[in-house]
């Protein structure tokens, strides 16, 4: 699909394997989000678009370049909060949004419950993070808040998606990008990623 980026990395797949693994522990699993999430920044930023600027060396001036665009990183709450230290140490200058979602265990439906918002302009570009698509439905209601105040240039940061979530973000949001470790099989009933690694939020925190 238009838009969709799986990215292909060895190293990135062993650290996968530990986020599966169910005798993983909370800190084997934290270590291994951050470990992913350096390989997709890596990725993701290569060509991150800058502008030439002169900086003078102890011996005389030359080229530069610095990042074109104010950059913001918006971690859906609990489990994008894991990936965010990682692209913090790659664009420190970067704010942060939060947004806080829960879901309806028996409707699936996303209800956002926190929102704080840094103050952004329309060239502003955002990067939302959440290591799990699954429904897509707390990744839409984000996209759709943004949306809604006038944000246009968002992309997705996953490290696991399902063909469904993708589908319906797709459906909604033809132009936001994605990018995404592996995209796995496909969705149980009770909207769990398969053959997945559980639920991201509560293995990094061991609750």
């Amino acid at each position: 699909m238009k838009n969709i980026y799986e990215l292909k990395n060895n190293l990135a797949n062993v650290y996968l394997t530990k986020l599966r693994d169910r005798n993983s522990t909370s800190i084997v699993f934290r270590d291994a989000i951050k470990n992913i999430s350096k390989i997709i920044a890596a990725k993701v930023f290569e060509n991150i678009d800058i502008e030439k600027i002169s900086v003078t060396t102890p011996l005389e001036k030359t080229d530069g370049y610095k990042i074109k665009n104010e950059i913001v990183f918006m971690p859906i709450l609990r489990a994008g909060e894991g990936m965010l230290s990682t692209f913090q140490e790659y664009i420190p200058t970067a704010k942060i949004g939060f947004i806080g979602i829960a879901r309806d265990e028996e409707t699936l439906k996303p209800k956002i419950y926190l929102k704080r918002i840094p103050k952004m302009t329309k060239k502003t570009k955002i990067y939302i993070l959440d290591p799990m698509l699954a429904t897509g439905g707390s990744i839409c209601a984000t996209i759709k808040m943004l949306k809604n105040i006038s944000m246009k240039n968002i992309t997705v940061l996953s490290i696991l998606a399902s063909p469904e979530g993708i589908k319906n973000i797709s459906k909604k949001y033809k132009s936001i990008k994605i990018h995404v470790l592996k995209i796995d099989r496909e969705l149980n009933d009770k909207g769990y990623i398969l053959p997945g690694l559980g639920d991201a939020g509560d293995r990094l925190y061991d609750t």
